[in-house]
């Protein structure tokens, strides 16, 4: 520990060496970074939201034809039915 308490005492701020320029540089570059992942983000939650809306749909139209095929089934077998009564 005794070499460590002849080092300066050293800023917090690892910014506080650099000039305003390099820091409004640093900083400018930041926000646009994080500027760009946001859009990247929201690109993204877009797509999904697209694709699971898509999911949905295609969910939607299979149980319809489903339920059209069973019905057609039980009209047919109905249809059988009645022919084998006759």
């Amino acid at each position: 520990m005794k070499a460590l308490s002849c080092l300066p005492d050293l800023p917090r701020n690892p910014l506080a060496y650099l000039c305003p320029s390099q820091v409004d540089s640093l900083t400018k570059n930041s926000l646009y970074m994080r500027q760009q992942n946001l859009e990247k983000i929201m690109y993204e939650y877009d797509k999904m939201r697209t694709l699971n809306r898509e999911k949905t749909d295609l969910q939607m139209q299979r149980k319809m034809s489903n339920m059209k095929a069973s019905l057609q089934r039980q009209t047919v077998q109905a249809v059988s039915a009645a022919d084998h009564c006759a």
